[in-house]
């Protein structure tokens, strides 16, 4: 927080030939030239107040600086963060079904159900 020592967020974004966990590469499969936010995150009290977009302006910053071309991330559905992403100019890559089922599962099997149980119980 400016002005302040309190941390309110903190991203990661990584490009080719950066070290990656495999995890992060069973995600995301980065091409030549894109930089990835491979996850961000702002504390509750945070939220609202820029810090979001001032940590997405950094890594735009980094990866142009840096010779990158593209700029991605990847996003749960039900995210209120998207929001944030779409005004900042990010856009929605169609993927197939299959695509999205397979980052689903990776992903609740790497991280558990992070917006609640998909299906009826």
């Amino acid at each position: 927080q400016e002005g302040t020592d309190k941390v309110v967020g903190a991203v990661k974004m990584t490009g080719d030939g950066m070290p990656r966990t495999i995890s992060e590469k069973l995600l995301h499969k980065l091409s030549e030239d894109e930089y990835y936010i491979e996850w961000m995150a702002v504390s509750a009290e945070a939220r609202g107040q820029g810090a979001g977009k001032r940590m997405l302006e950094f890594c735009e910053e980094q990866a142009r600086a840096r010779g990158g071309k593209v700029l991605t991330l990847g996003v749960v559905n039900g995210n209120p963060a998207r929001r944030l992403y779409e005004r900042f100019g990010f856009v929605e890559k169609k993927r197939g079904a299959c695509a999205n089922c397979c980052t689903t599962v990776t992903i609740s099997l790497l991280f558990g159900m992070p917006h609640g149980q998909i299906g009826a119980v």
